[in-house]
């Protein structure tokens, strides 16, 4: 399948040029957790906010309703034992010494963030690999692994590891972000993304309390991609957010305000863009449906909409 490329112009697809190192947008997607709109909303945000050619690819075991210019490959398998808890070890896939043939820079973005700003520098920030700065414990190296950056096939030896010493490392590592982020420290490899470029929605993008009972969240001044993780039902009540009550705040679309999104970031909503979510969330099961935000949906990738920058004349 040939690769694709994002541009300021609208709807343009084009090869990548085989002079300049190749750019790959890593995304993962396994089993029923999260749909193909997903996907296909990260495409469309990364495509608005990546000047240049690049290669969407998402590693996933079900391709069904990916948009066509995504290359969609399956993942790696891991040969773990079954039944244990997924701590998304599933991503260290991902410096699988030759993962599909690619070749290049690999910025691998979680399915579940929003794009609120320029993604050019995330490929050219010095660095060997760049990972989130742990939001909670700052005095950790522990990353946060939903936007980290790396050359394709240089660091194998972080999967290879994993598969011979699996029981010692989980008895050691709660997850694989802790993992990955300890081997590459050792290895003087690890370094973070500017604190301002990936803040954390439910630490950085909800006032604080009691202000958040009347103050809508916003987006944080200088971010890029804004990340969604754990829970943060005790940040503001379900009852404070008439859109989504009933519903669990796990992901964008039940607490990042579509609405708020475009103001804060002087965006234009695609025409008739309704911003309430499309439905709820009942997080009862790990196969939970997430809700499509209605101003992300639409036919014509080109057209307009939530995440999409300011036309000018």
């Amino acid at each position: 399948m040939s690769p694709h490329a994002g541009s300021a112009g609208p709807a343009a697809v084009a090869t990548v040029a085989g002079s300049a190192p190749a750019r790959h947008i890593l995304c993962m997607k396994w089993g029923t957790k999260y749909g193909p709109e997903y996907v296909n909303r990260l495409y469309a945000m990364v495509r608005r906010h990546l000047r240049g050619d690049f290669r969407f690819v998402c590693l996933t075991d079900d391709s069904t309703g990916i948009r066509s210019e995504v290359q969609c490959l399956p993942i790696p398998a891991l040969d773990l034992p079954p039944g244990i808890p997924e701590r998304g070890w599933t991503k260290l896939a991902t410096f699988s010494k030759d993962l599909h043939g690619l070749r290049g820079t690999a910025l691998f973005l979680d399915v579940d963030v929003v794009i609120t700003g320029s993604l050019d520098d995330f490929f050219t920030q010095p660095g060997e690999f760049l990972i989130i700065h742990d939001y909670k414990r700052p005095w950790r190296i522990t990353g946060n692994s939903s936007v980290y950056r790396f050359e394709l096939g240089a660091h194998p030896d972080v999967l290879e590891y994993f598969r011979g010493h699996f029981a010692e490392i989980r008895q050691k590592f709660r997850n694989e972000q802790a993992y990955l982020s300890d081997f590459l420290h050792r290895q003087g490899k690890l370094q973070y993304w500017p604190a301002a470029w990936c803040p954390s929605f439910k630490y950085h993008g909800i006032p604080p309390w009691p202000t958040n009972y009347w103050r809508a969240p916003f987006v944080p001044a200088g971010a890029r991609i804004v990340i969604f993780h754990g829970e943060c039902t005790n940040r503001r009540p379900v009852a404070a957010l008439p859109a989504v009550r009933g519903s669990l705040p796990r992901t964008p679309a039940l607490l990042f305000s579509c609405q708020q999104a475009c103001r804060a970031t002087g965006v234009v909503p695609r025409p008739g863009a309704a911003f309430a979510t499309a439905r709820p969330v009942r997080n009862t099961t790990a196969a939970h449906t997430s809700p499509t935000p209605r101003c992300a949906t639409g036919a014509d990738p080109a057209a307009p909409r939530c995440g999409a920058p300011r036309q000018t004349a």
